[in-house]
């Protein structure tokens, strides 16, 4: 909160001079240096004291010839007002007097002519609450009215309009000052005093500070920049991505911004982390320098968002290949190999492995099974019919047929043939068909009786038998 140096008094007498000009003029100063004297002393701003609840905040002083009109906004809620005065910022505040809601005004009748007093006016809310203080104002009653003016505004104005805009307000253009602005452009005002919506008496003067420039060349030179990765057209698929560049000053650099993102700066490098949307992005670095110039430079990126690569393990080929064409990939190299546990024509491991997040498009590499890997059928021929089934089923095959026949030179019960033959490539479990000696073939005895012994043993002989014990009969 600032104090506030109130208008002494807006209305004037008319047109007629006092008898004293000269006594007139030393009233006028002396209450002129009294309001900026306090004007000055309290620049720094003090605060109401502390209170609970809606404080008055609109307490104003309105001066007439030895007398301090008070006025004020009403607080709904208020039971009454209490008014102090005080010669002396800091105090002590003297009790004046009470007003009861909803008055908001309080008329100071016991003011010493071109005197300075300070002013509060207490809150009391009719809740109970605790009392609330405004600020502090100050007001300085005349011995006589005179006729005021309000100082016009006339900083940043050209000096001539200055001077046109101060006398129309009844006022005159005091001393002319130079000092030079970097903001303020040549021949414009910079300050002025009395500061704008001052009262003062008419006639007074207006001290003004006239630009003279900002004594320095600007700098209208913009900075230099580029995007140095990614490049012009790539398509992307990661967000947020890194953007990276150049930027350069022929005098200071203030900073650089990718998309509103502001950028790291190592020298004359700068780096942003910026968030894509799916399909195509415009990436614009903004470098700005100490002078407020600034140079932008765009490229276009696409970003294409990854896909996840589906589980097609232990699927048909023709389901994993669909499964990966509906998730925007597509089929790669496809090897077979053997699989005691996945069915044949089904997969058994892919790459990328399922979960995986890829462009879309990849290639899915498949191993799709064969089957079992095949066993080789074992020699059993000559073994016997035992040993010959044990020896297959220890391969992994199973005995299938086993069939008899006569063999001259297989001994009864040991395997004549085998079908697979031995060393081809089955299926594991398959089944090898044995066909076993039963020794051989039996002969029919040729009839030698009454035939003479010689050609009875020769004839046995060629009929594939021997001959055996030859006894005599009388």
């Amino acid at each position: 909160m600032f104090m506030k140096v109130v208008d002494a008094w807006q209305s004037s007498t008319g047109d007629q001079e006092s008898p004293s000009e000269k006594r007139r003029i030393e009233r006028f100063f002396r209450w002129l240096c009294a309001a900026l004297l306090l004007l000055f002393a309290a620049q720094p701003a003090f605060s109401a004291a502390a209170g609970t609840g809606a404080c008055i905040d609109d307490l104003q002083a309105r001066s007439k010839p030895v007398k301090i009109q008070l006025s004020w906004t009403d607080v709904p809620g208020t039971e009454k007002y209490r008014v102090s005065r005080a010669d002396a910022l800091a105090g002590p505040f003297v009790p004046l007097g009470e007003v009861l809601s909803p008055n908001a005004a309080y008329l100071d009748d016991t003011v010493p002519a071109d005197t300075v007093f300070y002013y509060r006016v207490e809150r009391v809310p009719s809740d109970g609450s605790a009392a609330c203080l405004s600020d502090v104002i100050a007001a300085l009653a005349p011995s006589s009215r005179t006729r005021m003016a309000v100082v016009p505004d006339v900083v940043g104005q050209a000096e001539n309009q200055a001077g046109n805009a101060i006398s129309a307000a009844n006022l005159v253009v005091g001393a002319v000052s130079t000092a030079s602005s970097p903001s303020v452009p040549a021949g414009d005002v910079i300050d002025q005093d009395p500061p704008a919506s001052s009262w003062v008496p008419r006639g007074t003067a207006v001290d003004l500070i006239v630009s003279t420039g900002s004594g320095v060349v600007p700098d209208v030179t913009p900075p230099q920049v580029s995007i140095t990765s990614p490049t012009d057209g790539a398509v992307l698929d990661s967000s947020p991505v890194t953007v990276s560049g150049t930027a350069t000053d022929d005098k200071a650099l203030a900073g650089v911004t990718v998309n509103g993102v502001a950028a790291s700066m190592a020298g004359d490098v700068f780096t942003a982390s910026v968030a894509l949307v799916a399909g195509v992005n415009t990436l614009t670095a903004v470098a700005t320098d100490a002078a407020g110039n600034s140079a932008d430079v765009s490229i276009s990126v696409t970003f294409v968002p990854p896909v996840t690569v589906p589980d097609v393990t232990g699927r048909s080929q023709a389901d994993a290949a669909s499964l990966l064409n509906g998730a925007g990939l597509v089929v790669g190299n496809v090897v077979t190999a053997h699989s005691d546990t996945v069915p044949a024509g089904n997969v058994i491991s892919q790459d990328p492995a399922a979960g995986v997040s890829v462009a879309p498009g990849s290639a899915v590499d498949l191993v799709v099974s064969s089957g079992p890997a095949p066993v080789s059928v074992p020699d059993v021929v000559g073994q016997p019919q035992a040993d010959a089934e044990a020896a297959i089923v220890g391969a992994g095959l199973s005995v299938g047929t086993v069939a008899l026949a006569n063999s001259d030179t297989v001994p009864a019960g040991n395997v004549i043939s085998q079908d697979p033959a031995a060393g081809a490539s089955v299926a594991p479990g398959s089944a090898v068909d044995l066909v076993v000696s039963s020794g051989p073939a039996p002969v029919s005895v040729p009839d030698v009786v009454g035939q003479p012994q010689a050609d009875a043993e020769a004839a046995i002989v060629g009929a594939g038998l021997s001959v055996g014990t030859v006894a005599l009969n009388n």
